[in-house]
């Protein structure tokens, strides 16, 4: 048998997610790191040489009893890619069972994903893996012990709610630590509970093998109230259903923003949690310089940023008409697609 890992602190559940390691073993043997544009996530694997080389070694028998294959076509097939395999894991329960399948996907998929299911979870009463996680138990515990710290000083869950409104205060936030990963980290929201899902172990800006050890306090605080807000912001958006992975409202689809985000919904999320993050950071960092940092992003390609960035002052500065950031969203909608229709 396996657990999950987990310790809270301040109300984050930094968790070990087993189903999340079972996929990241996966991943790893598949050919997600030869695909072109998924090669990034893949270029920092030496730094997590031992744990990957591992994974390569104790589970090679995956590739000869066609297994690996498998994952491949359903992979692509389903575009499960980015954070869409973290998110698919957190949402099976124990017997691997779950009733939002279809709604994940946005579709009734074909009898292979059923099967494929099926298949993960013998993969996870399989003795190989079930040995392999016990014997990186300590592993996972050291990948969580060197998180605390940044937790005990920094109560995400207040910060969050007290930003974004009283509604989202009982909403389970959990650091869900993922071997794969290597460029970052993915905020996701899964039944009202808010995953930022990061790459565990060492990588390029770490050192003796701890999560961000050579990340500063101010520093993480930066990167994980970015993710943390990708859980809250991007369902808003879904919501709302204005800018969307089709709508051309800001950009063109066949051309990349000079940002990097190539569709509507991908752009307004990432410049909305680019602006609360700056406002909430400038409360806890000493001389963070916000109007360098907003100019820089707006000369970057954020050309929204400034537009949001006002109605986040006037959000904070009236919060009896604004609640929570979800009653602001209507008005976003209309200063963006203004500025876009005056430019």
């Amino acid at each position: 048998m396996v657990k999950n890992i987990q310790s809270v602190i301040n109300g984050v559940n930094i968790c070990v997610d087993y189903k999340v390691e079972l996929i990241g073993i996966l991943i790893t043997l598949s050919d997600e790191s030869s695909i072109e544009q998924f090669k990034i996530l893949f270029e920092f694997d030496k730094n997590n040489d031992e744990y990957v080389r591992t994974i390569k070694n104790t589970f090679s028998y995956l590739k000869q009893n066609g297994f690996i294959d498998e994952f491949n076509k359903i992979k692509n097939k389903y575009y499960l890619h980015y954070q869409e395999p973290i998110e698919l894991m957190l949402m099976l329960d124990e017997n691997f069972n779950t009733d939002i399948l279809e709604e994940f996907l946005g579709y009734k998929p074909e009898q292979d994903f059923y099967d494929f299911i099926n298949n993960l979870k013998e993969f996870s009463q399989d003795p190989i893996f079930i040995n392999f996680y016990n014997d990186n138990i300590d592993r996972y515990k050291s990948w969580i012990e060197s998180l605390i710290p940044f937790y005990k000083k920094f109560n995400m869950s207040d910060i969050l709610s007290k930003y974004c409104g009283e509604k989202y205060k009982n909403l389970k936030l959990y650091n869900n630590l993922i071997a794969f990963e290597t460029s970052g980290g993915y905020g996701i929201d899964v039944d009202n509970n808010i995953h930022y899902c990061t790459r565990a172990n060492s990588c390029r800006l770490t050192k003796d093998n701890l999560l961000f050890s050579s990340f500063d306090d101010e520093s993480y605080l930066k990167l994980t109230t970015h993710e943390f807000l990708h859980g809250i912001v991007n369902p808003i958006t879904e919501k709302f259903g204005v800018f969307t992975q089709e709508s051309n409202y800001l950009i063109k689809l066949e051309k990349l923003n000079s940002c990097g985000y190539s569709t509507d919904e991908s752009l307004i999320n990432e410049t909305i949690v680019r602006t609360i993050t700056m406002r909430i950071c400038s409360q806890f960092i000493k001389d963070y310089d916000i109007n360098n940092l907003l100019n820089k992003l707006y000369d970057f390609g954020f050309t929204y940023i400034k537009g949001i960035y006002e109605l986040m002052i006037e959000y904070e500065n009236n919060r009896e008409i604004y609640p929570n950031i979800d009653s602001i969203y209507e008005k976003i909608i209309k200063v963006v697609i203004m500025q876009k229709t005056s430019n």
